[in-house]
């Protein structure tokens, strides 16, 4: 299945984890100020 992606879709779906993580943790900041 990760092989229909390619290269292409792989670094697709890093960047949309990496964005979903980087919410979460600026949401837990703005919930700790």
């Amino acid at each position: 299945m990760i092989s229909s992606f390619g290269v292409p879709g792989l670094l697709l779906i890093l960047i949309i984890l990496a964005m979903f993580v980087g919410i979460g943790v600026f949401i837990l900041k703005a919930i700790k100020k």
